[in-house]
């Protein structure tokens, strides 16, 4: 009762952006051709409102058992379908940090299982060696009627199924005192809670079609600069991020299917399903989505259309507008927020990590450069045919005892300090489309573009001071221009 009794409260909230965006789509929707219908139906399932026990095999659970909402679209839905998503739908993260000189690797059988508190808290904190798994995605349900008390334990709030618009300002106000929560202290451990705002999609399939030799030739460039010195998010074989908050995924196909098993808890090809707390020992049986409704899904996303800049009819406003685009030049924004990326035609970002100053940190890391030795959280198993990318990033600010695999064997040794930068380092957002994406920064906790100006430290800080020292009416023309920004 209470699955359905929140999935019509949900279809309630988007129904109306549903229909806008379809409005939007009906290029697409009128199949002329094979490649339209596979898009069409990517679209459908974007759409679809998944249901418990209902997947795409016999046997499959369909939605969950643990989720973060009942479909893509109801996230992904400002400016329209694919767009991004307002602070009440944030992804939550639990982050567990061990005290320096702990090893990381649980010790059952000589009575030392030190692991122990994080599993009784939540079973995925430790892999299936034994090892800890520092980061995980605080899911908002659960098919388990249980979930929900875990939940209030840890976080000391009960889930808002349905926030009001004073709940949703109230949540902005608290993320942006305390950028860091402590959830809970347990024996040797510190929990701390993060967020993640939802992004927008659209010109997903561009930013996915930029080579990796594009980012890193940008990279080399921004270290011959004395200002910012953006790099490239790491994956193996110098390969790079393109995709996430940290940049820690390289291609659009490992975004949406992790985001498929991790927000919707959907089994797909390469992907499991969270685990579920109350039954660890838990496995879906069958695929919730096949590999040609995946390959769908990933081409609607793709087919999503880059935004543009809006200019307006009017001369005047016209001229306002290119002067507030000068302007964004002149005072430095336009060091990070790049306008052109390869076939990213006014994407307005480098999609590069920059340190963005302490008022930005977060317990889970951006990935630290090659050969930089760390606490890590072994890289997914990869999606058939792609590359191993993690979804929601996978270190942890500590002062741990490392195990590598090297050859084989397993070896420990004292972690090398990480810069500290690492809990501070963000990729870049585009900035095209987002006078319809508000709200700002990777938690949501701006409200408005000028909020997020003001969090900007670190490598961005000479640019904000620049420009909150234009005068009132020149930043005014930054704004207008900023608002010109819109989704497609």
């Amino acid at each position: 009762m209470m699955r359905r009794y929140w999935q019509l409260l949900t279809r309630a909230a988007w129904i109306v952006t549903t229909a806008a965006a379809g409005l939007l789509l009906s290029a697409t929707s009128h199949a002329k051709g094979p490649l339209d219908a596979h898009i069409e139906k990517g679209r459908q399932l974007f759409e679809r409102e998944f249901l418990t026990g209902q997947g795409a095999e016999p046997g499959s659970d369909g939605l969950g058992p643990m989720f973060n909402h009942v479909s893509c679209a109801a996230c992904h839905k400002q400016g329209g379908i694919g767009g991004g998503g307002p602070v009440d739908v944030n992804a939550e993260m639990i982050s567990a940090v061990m005290p320096l000189g702990t090893v990381s690797k649980s010790k059952k059988g000589n009575g030392s299982d030190h692991l122990a508190p994080l599993r009784a808290i939540h079973p995925a904190f430790v892999d299936e060696s034994g090892g800890l798994k520092p980061n995980l995605v605080l899911h908002r349900f659960s098919s388990d009627h249980r979930y929900d008390v875990l939940r209030e334990q840890l976080t000391g709030k009960k889930v808002p199924y349905m926030p009001s618009d004073a709940e949703r300002q109230s949540l902005q106000r608290e993320l942006a005192r305390r950028p860091l929560a402590d959830a809970k202290v347990s024996p040797g451990f510190k929990l701390l809670l993060s967020q993640r705002n939802t992004p927008a999609l659209f010109g997903s399939g561009v930013i996915d079609a930029i080579s990796d030799e594009t980012l890193l030739e940008l990279a080399a460039s921004q270290q011959k600069d004395s200002v910012i010195s953006g790099r490239v998010s790491p994956i193996e074989n110098r390969r790079a991020g393109r995709f996430g908050w940290r940049g820690q995924t390289e291609h659009l196909r490992d975004f949406v299917l992790g985001a498929c098993a991790n927000e919707l808890g959907l089994e797909v090809p390469g992907v499991s399903q969270p685990v579920v707390p109350q039954q660890p020992d838990y496995k879906a049986v069958a695929l919730d989505l096949t590999v040609q409704q995946c390959n769908q899904l990933v081409a609607f996303v793709a087919s999503l259309p880059p935004p543009k800049i809006a200019w307006p009819d009017e001369e005047s406003k016209r001229l306002l507008v290119i002067e507030g685009q000068k302007l964004f030049k002149q005072v430095g924004c336009i060091l990070c927020h790049v306008e052109d990326v390869g076939p990213a035609q006014s994407i307005y970002s480098d999609l590069l990590l920059h340190d963005m100053g302490p008022g930005m940190g977060d317990p889970v890391l951006a990935m630290p450069p090659p050969g930089q030795v760390s606490s890590v959280q072994p890289a997914p198993p990869g999606i058939p045919g792609q590359s191993r990318g993690g979804y929601s990033g996978g270190f942890v600010a500590s002062g741990l005892v490392s195990k590598r695999q090297t050859n084989g064997m397993e070896l420990s040794r004292k972690l090398d300090p990480l810069p500290e930068d690492l809990s501070q380092e963000w990729r870049t957002p585009p900035l095209w489309g987002m006078s319809d994406s508000a709200p700002y920064l990777h938690d949501g906790r701006a409200e408005t573009v000028l909020e997020a100006v003001v969090w900007h430290g670190g490598e961005a800080r000479k640019s904000a001071e620049a420009f909150f020292a234009l005068p009132a009416p020149e930043r005014i023309k930054v704004l207008e221009f900023l608002a010109c920004l819109k989704a497609p």
